[in-house]
């Protein structure tokens, strides 16, 4: 079995608490690569990489796992490429 590059997009509930949400994902969830990413006005969105077993259901659970993150407000997945 191989291993999958799943990007996601994070948007915060507020802007206010977008450094705390950043280091808790970096904490509990140990992603691969953390990028900000300027979406408006001010308001910046996390670019996450995460490097996964391929297998069914994977990123499901992944997607799940980020939205218990506080201050998480909206979780995309925006690609998956086979490694």
């Amino acid at each position: 079995m191989g291993q999958v590059a799943v990007t996601m997009r994070i948007m915060p509930e507020s802007a206010e608490g977008f450094e705390e949400m950043k280091k808790e994902f970096a904490e509990k969830l140990k992603p691969h690569k953390v990028e900000d990413v300027e979406i408006a006005f001010g308001l910046k969105a996390l670019k996450v990489v995460f490097i996964i077993p391929d297998g069914e259901g994977g990123a499901d659970k992944l997607e799940e796992e980020c939205k218990k993150i506080k201050g998480v407000g909206q979780v995309d997945v925006q690609g998956m490429d086979r490694l």
